[in-house]
């Protein structure tokens, strides 16, 4: 009886312990064993799968409106995204008779040798920046991105920001790396000859999808092939799109998507636009936001607002309704109309709004209680403008 007695019973004096735990012994070895085994198995794809999601917050994500700044705080902010050269990727998509500089990569169109190349993919994923140079958004399309398709090295920058690297993009490039940007019609139809076209529509421009870096707002700047803020409202409008971001000048947008605040370097202007409480219309936009921004303001994209500096200047929006007129040659809604209605809301705050005309269509920014005006020196901010837009 005393052979079939409870685990956790005393064995007795008439009890034989060698052939009592004797089973017990190897059963519990040939469970670690397998314990061992499974443990072997599965942590490097455990390793793989929490190196590939990111240990941290997610990386900074940078767009630089020109392709080589100049700027000094541009180019320091750049540097700054990697301790030391090794810790840097730069990816050039070189022309026809381009090669690559010493410590750049070279891409060439539509050549998916490099793009899914192991290697590279690693390199890039360990890589503390990773920059984005050359070509157009087509070319970048084509090649990193071929028949919308992702690639080992489109997944590889993907990996690198999530686990914290700074992803940078340089001209074109940055519409490439953003959300959403625009590019001309024109483009498409060369780089894709097939794509079939309404001969009802007559736009020469077309809004597309980036690889999704940077903040959730459709980009552009003019430094790029036709654009201008005229372009962005117009795409906004058209694709239903609440949010948009223009740069103007030298300026590099610097995104933070942990805590959704977006920023700016450089000596240029960003204009922000928000559309959540537009109505859009046949032949107008009416009721959007806009804001003039500087290189230090910061915008929260969660509260939709600007964050406060402490040492600029507030000047809350007149209440009168005088209205400044222009009629020029300038593009609409262009650097030159909108600097001149920062400096006259700021000095001369009877300024109620600009109108601008030009080859049938019509801007009118309009203050009201939600308008404010910043300074910082010679730096000046207008914040929530009220705008109509109409065309003919």
């Amino acid at each position: 009886m005393e052979r079939y007695q409870p685990i956790m019973a005393r064995p007795t004096s008439q009890s034989t312990p060698d052939r009592d735990l004797r089973p017990r012994s190897s059963a519990w070895v040939w469970r670690a064993c397998c314990g061992c085994l499974a443990l072997a198995l599965l942590v490097p794809a455990l390793a793989q799968r929490v190196w590939a999601s990111g240990s941290g917050k997610p990386g900074i994500v940078l767009l630089v409106s020109r392709e080589a700044p100049r700027d000094p705080a541009v180019r320091k902010r750049i540097a700054s995204a990697a301790s030391k050269p090794e810790q840097r990727v730069i990816l050039r998509l070189l022309k026809a008779d381009e090669e690559a500089a010493a410590g750049e990569v070279g891409l060439r169109w539509k050549d998916q040798t490099l793009p899914n190349d192991a290697l590279l993919a690693m390199r890039v994923r360990r890589a503390q920046a990773v920059e984005l140079h050359g070509g157009s958004f087509m070319d970048w399309f084509d090649t990193v991105t071929p028949r919308g398709e992702q690639t080992r090295l489109s997944l590889a920058i993907r990996d690198a920001s999530r686990r914290g690297a700074t992803v940078i993009g340089f001209g074109q490039a940055a519409g490439f790396l953003s959300v959403a940007t625009t590019i001309r019609m024109q483009e498409l139809l060369e780089h894709i000859p097939s794509e079939k076209r309404n001969p009802r529509r007559t736009d020469t421009q077309l809004a597309v999808s980036g690889l999704g870096f940077g903040p959730p707002v459709l980009v552009d700047a003019d430094d790029w092939p036709e654009g201008s803020p005229w372009r962005l409202l117009y795409m906004l409008w058209e694709t239903k799109i609440d949010r948009g971001c223009f740069i103007e000048g030298e300026l590099a947008l610097v995104y933070d998507s942990d805590t959704g605040v977006l920023g700016a370097v450089g000596p240029g202007r960003w204009i922000f636009v928000e559309l959540a409480g537009a109505r859009r219309k046949r032949t107008a936009l009416r009721e959007g936001r806009l804001s003039l921004l500087c290189a230090e303001d910061h915008w929260s994209l969660g509260e939709s607002r600007i964050l406060p500096v402490a040492e600029a200047r507030r000047r809350p929006a007149a209440q009168t309704t005088h209205e400044l007129r222009h009629e020029g040659e300038r593009d609409l809604l262009g650097a030159g109309p909108l600097t001149s209605l920062a400096s006259a809301l700021w000095v001369q705050p009877a300024a109620r709004g600009l109108r601008y005309e030009k080859a049938g269509r019509e801007l009118v920014l309009r203050l009201d209680e939600r308008t404010d005006c910043y300074s910082r020196g010679a730096a000046i901010s207008v914040v929530d403008l009220d705008f109509d837009l109409l065309w003919e």
